[in-house]
């Protein structure tokens, strides 16, 4: 097959780690595959850029020409990235600007409609992930589906919202939005246009065609109480995939003499690029946890670990977190997760996170709040325990317990690795999503719920 993945970056969360992956997987089975993106930061083989800059019309050609001497100074601080970007998109684009000041979602990105052009021979399908953060101009999509078949991956509620990607429990989102109560929930919008937002994803995605995948039932449940994917019957949920090579049990204390870490404390992770700002993840409950079991006088020295923040250590309430800097390497993380006695992962919104997998493929016990689709990766006291949203007391009780209980922690651990490998591997993934596409350009484009 010839499959081109349309994705915002390649060095973002979830979403864009999963079009990388089956970029590669698809790659590795034999088929020509391509990865469109919004921003293009590494070399990787089949990664093209989306021209969207270089195809604005003249006026906007002008500005991209007089930013082009701040490309190399953009890294180095002194407001050059800055200056660029209000030069390209602001200066260069008005119509730009004219949506970002009328609440609008931004659709301006030109480059879109040589999608097709950018794989030679053209591609057979078209396999779309994240369409936010301004690199996809959503206008094109009926059109784009009319010339060539299209897989649309939901990581996030956005197409179902007047602008949000993660509801965060308001209700409006089935009504037509309006009335937003919550205009700065990521993708902000400057004043409310949520209304006019939903009703042109409607009228948008009811002039597409499209099979539908979302990697968790919870998503699913979404898109099937959604006014705007009502008559959209081609649905298929794919559980996303982690690399079971790299992420899989091995040795706590070679792990953690590696990592410079204190081989006789007990060591609690949680893992989120920017845990601490991000409005989806709850780090406040997981400082009220760490507290809380920094007061209950366990019989070792307890460590408290959060990858992703780049700041100096926290004092909360008598505990010390430690912030690590973002890990980018698959075998450093993995260790990460071998070093520790448990994975914590407190959060407001979630589809079907990728640490929680990884941590699970690693033989950690989870200790994760009830949310989204995280309850169809952890079954409460099989592999972990799930206390509600924002319930600290609850989560530190289960993570005390399995800090106290040897044999539940491992055993835990132990089940959560063989679920991993059934259910989570990359191979699994990728050949979920190979079926899919294979039933569209066999002309059948059935819907086969994975279990």
């Amino acid at each position: 097959m010839r499959i081109l993945q349309v994705s915002t970056n390649d060095t973002g969360g979830g979403a864009e780690r999963v079009a990388l992956d089956l970029l590669r997987g698809y790659r590795q089975g034999g088929h020509e595959s391509a990865l469109a993106l919004g921003m293009h930061s590494r070399s990787e083989a089949g990664a093209v850029h989306i021209p969207n800059l270089e195809n604005l019309p003249a006026w906007g050609r002008l500005w991209v020409k007089l930013a082009a001497p701040l490309v190399p100074l953009a890294g180095r601080g002194l407001g050059a990235g800055w200056l660029r970007w209000f030069f390209t998109c602001r200066l260069g684009q008005p119509r730009k600007v004219a949506a970002w000041w009328l609440g609008h979602e931004d659709f301006e990105a030109p480059g879109t409609r040589l999608l097709l052009n950018l794989m030679h021979p053209a591609p057979e399908v078209v396999h779309c992930h994240n369409l936010h953060r301004d690199y996809f101009d959503l206008r094109y999509l009926p059109e784009l589906s009319s010339r060539e078949p299209v897989v649309l991956t939901l990581h996030d509620e956005w197409l179902l919202t007047g602008h949000c990607s993660c509801s965060l429990g308001c209700p409006r989102w089935q009504v037509g939005c309006g009335c937003c109560p919550s205009l700065s929930t990521y993708p902000p919008i400057r004043r409310d246009a949520s209304a006019f937002n939903w009703q042109r994803k409607r009228e948008l995605l009811a002039s597409s065609r499209f099979h539908l995948v979302t990697p968790s039932r919870w998503l699913m449940e979404r898109v099937e109480q959604s006014p705007i994917m009502r008559g959209n019957s081609q649905r298929t949920v794919i559980h996303n995939g982690v690399d079971l090579a790299s992420f899989c049990p091995g040795d706590q204390r070679a792990a953690r003499q590696h990592l410079g870490l204190p081989e006789q404390s007990r060591i609690i992770l949680f893992a989120h690029p920017v845990a601490k700002q991000s409005q989806f993840k709850d780090y406040p409950t997981f400082a009220r946890c760490a507290a809380l079991l920094a007061s209950r006088r366990l019989p070792w020295p307890l460590v408290f670990l959060a990858i992703g923040p780049s700041l100096p250590p926290e004092d909360a309430g008598g505990a010390r977190i430690v912030f690590v800097p973002r890990v980018t390497d698959r075998r450093t993380m993995a260790d990460y997760y071998r070093s520790a006695d448990l994975y914590m992962h407190p959060a407001h919104s979630e589809n079907f996170p990728l640490a929680v997998l990884e941590a699970m493929a690693c033989g950690k016990p989870i200790v994760a709040t009830r949310i989204g689709g995280i309850p169809e990766q952890v079954t409460e006291g099989e592999n972990g325990f799930l206390p509600a949203s924002g319930d600290s007391e609850a989560m530190a009780a289960a993570a005390e317990k399995l800090l106290l209980d040897d044999s539940l922690r491992q055993h835990l651990g132990m089940n959560g690795a063989e679920r991993a490998v059934k259910y989570y591997g990359l191979n699994q993934m990728t050949d979920a999503y190979l079926r899919v596409l294979s039933d569209i350009l066999a002309g059948s484009a059935c819907s086969r719920p994975i279990s």
